[in-house]
């Protein structure tokens, strides 16, 4: 018996070890992949990885869920969309499984492996354990990029002491740890990764950068914007397309529509300006239109709640919109102001909404959290805030004032700050090299 399972051993090591060296064969050093289980059209950092690659000479696999399509930089012939069916209602034992082959199979079925594959996490499972097979049967080279922490993720909906939640944490900490590079949204990040979980690799904060194309709208452009994607038919709040001479101000949120966003926060916000404006009859406080983009499971909720709310509203409206992605951009470089309402689960990451928003030349009012220091300098760039009154008083001051939203409009004109290619070609390029 002893000698059958030795044989049987032995078997499998060799054609383990076989299989091994014909797949290393085929790694070709022109070829890289971005793997994000998600909808790859609505993740814009690894989407911008993957045309950073392209722009340094790589082909490139870009693998993710179907569902919206990418941005227009990334209809090429070099680039090869890779799609895996979204989940169905399955267990979750059953979608992970059937994932891991997914991914396992679309890898070991091409004929060329490439030379680096990026994985974005979250999702950690499985992306990371297919990343680590990966990178032992291929021999691809792994960078793992850290937005957040999957586990951190799991705890708002389960608690912390969650079993799911702390195996989650055990799988994420044991399969993340080996990467050629690990890349991280945030020096906090990075620090607290790496001194707790031991990882092991090149380490690199690599912070979020706008592309290029997030830019500010000229009079002309904003009034053609405006016109065209008619966010309300009610003309008392058509935006004004002038910076100085604003009788209804646009301003713009994002949201995937999830409860780590307080959506109770921005109505208390909104009934604030409303009861200030009509309460002081200040005729220098102008109407606001608010156009929220995105998709999510809230979203309906949420527009049953402003639909009730508008009945008695005289000075505030909001719109939901989703935007083709060459729209976005541009409606962020028409708005007069930009809100965000992310709260971190982990307090490690940052909202990328806010990059886009200052990339557009967009100030910017922030929900606060642990780091939000690394991008947001309340006062200069932008403000923090910590209620829904506060954020009221926030934009009743600045909207009443020209001078002050001006200032940071300024700050945000004359320290233009590296785009997400000259920021990627300084930083991560030179280690793949």
């Amino acid at each position: 018996m002893f000698l059958i399972i030795c044989v049987f051993i032995f078997i499998f090591i060799f054609t383990f070890l076989s299989l091994a060296f014909l797949y290393r064969q085929r790694v070709d050093c022109h070829l890289a992949a971005v793997v994000v289980l998600g909808d790859v059209g609505r993740s814009p950092r690894s989407m911008y990885h993957a045309l950073s690659l392209l722009d340094n000479g790589y082909d490139v696999m870009l693998v993710g869920y179907k569902g919206s399509t990418p941005i227009e930089q990334l209809q090429n012939k070099r680039v090869k969309l890779c799609t895996i069916d979204t989940p169905s209602n399955q267990r979750m034992a059953t979608r992970i499984i059937t994932q891991t082959f997914s991914l396992l199979s679309l890898f070991l079925a091409s004929k060329r492996i490439p030379m680096w594959t990026l994985f974005q996490t979250p999702p950690a499972i499985p992306t990371l354990v297919v990343a680590q097979l990966l990178r032992i049967i291929t021999g691809t080279r792994i960078i793992i990029d850290w937005h957040n922490t999957a586990f951190s993720l799991l705890a708002l909906k389960w608690g912390k002491a969650h079993p799911l939640v702390r195996l989650s944490m055990c799988i994420e900490r044991v399969a993340g740890k080996v990467a050629d590079v690990h890349l991280f949204v945030t020096h906090a990040m990075r620090i607290q990764l790496s001194y707790e979980w031991g990882l092991t690799g090149k380490k690199l904060t690599l912070h979020d950068k706008p592309l290029s194309t997030f830019k500010r709208l000229s009079l002309t452009e904003r009034g053609s914007l405006l016109s065209r994607l008619n966010l309300t038919d009610d003309p008392a709040f058509h935006p004004s397309s002038s910076d100085t001479d604003v009788r209804t101000a646009l301003l713009v949120t994002s949201t995937s529509w999830t409860p780590d966003e307080d959506f109770d926060m921005l109505l208390s916000a909104l009934e604030t300006y409303e009861k200030a404006k009509a309460s002081s009859g200040n005729s220098q406080l102008p109407n606001i239109l608010l156009a929220i983009t995105g998709r999510g499971p809230l979203k309906q909720e949420f527009e049953k709640r402003v639909h009730h709310l508008e009945k008695t509203w005289k000075c505030v409206r909001v719109c939901t919109v989703w935007l083709e992605p060459h729209d976005y951009p541009k409606l962020l470089g028409a708005a007069h102001l930009g809100l965000s309402f992310h709260s971190s689960s982990s307090g490690l990451d940052l909202p990328m909404k806010v990059v886009d928003m200052f990339g557009a030349g967009l100030p910017v009012c922030a929900l606060n959290f642990a780091c939000l220091h690394e991008l947001v300098v309340d006062g200069v760039n932008g403000l923090t805030f910590e209620s829904g009154t506060q954020l009221g008083g926030q934009l009743v001051d600045l909207l009443a004032s020209k001078n002050k939203l001006s200032n940071l409009r300024d700050y945000l004109a004359h320290s233009a700050d590296a785009d997400w290619q000259t920021n990627w070609n300084t930083h991560l390029n030179v280690l793949l090299e």
